[in-house]
């Protein structure tokens, strides 16, 4: 995993996983002292995306060792036990759009969102045309997923990553915001007709100058949101 960054596992009882019903959703984790740690949404807790499509018998989380309240995930011990609650938000349910075009385009954790809809995808991957990931990151090392990646690729999924701010010694990939890097280099050369959907999560700016950079490229198709 990446550097500052933390994969968990957590088993749930068979009641509780049911209720996980699309990727995308998230819970909110008990961390206790409500005053201390700011709400979430009107909410108390940590919110953690589940990184695994629905249907598996524990549940994924990816945390940043970055704000108080995602130290007190990081610091768990295995066997450590807590409160969760049953998943949340309308997540998007990829299997609606079969034999369709799939873009998806995230920042920073939202990586944790687009995991889920990709291994909903790869169940069946011949049901969906084209699928293309779309991921920024600050710094080479923040980067999740990379070996997962790997595998996805040979998957037919396409996997196109840009730092913002890399060591450019250790980085030979592409140096700008993702939504700069696709509306320059990619746009054009992708499909963005009505049979493509496309599925953009993460930081408030780098949402709007997604969306942005797909209505400069006249998108045709719909955009759903994942911001929790």
């Amino acid at each position: 995993m990446a550097q500052d960054q933390y994969f968990f596992t957590v088993e749930v009882p068979d009641e509780v996983r049911a209720a996980h019903k699309q990727p995308g959703q998230y819970v909110l984790f008990d961390v206790g002292d409500d005053d201390k740690y700011p709400m979430h949404h009107g909410e108390s807790g940590w919110a953690g995306t589940i990184t695994n499509r629905p249907g598996r018998k524990v549940w994924e989380f990816l945390v940043k060792d970055i704000s108080a309240r995602s130290k007190v995930i990081s610091s768990m011990e295995p066997g450590d036990e807590f409160r969760i609650s049953l998943p949340k938000g309308e997540g998007f349910n990829v299997r609606e759009y079969r034999d369709m075009h799939i873009l998806l385009a995230c920042c920073g954790v939202a990586i944790a969102s687009m995991r889920a809809i990709v291994e909903e995808i790869l169940t069946s991957r011949k049901d969906w045309k084209d699928v293309y990931l779309f991921y920024g990151e600050r710094h080479l090392y923040r980067f999740a997923f990379s070996e997962e990646m790997e595998s996805w690729h040979s998957d037919d999924i396409k996997i196109f990553r840009s730092a913002s701010k890399p060591d450019k010694e250790s980085w030979r990939g592409n140096a700008e915001y993702i939504q700069d890097y696709f509306y320059r280099e990619i746009g054009h050369n992708i499909n963005l007709g009505s049979e493509t959907i496309a599925v953009i999560a993460g930081k408030p700016d780098m949402v709007t100058g997604f969306a942005d950079a797909l209505n400069r490229w006249e998108f045709k198709g719909n955009i759903s949101f994942l911001n929790r």
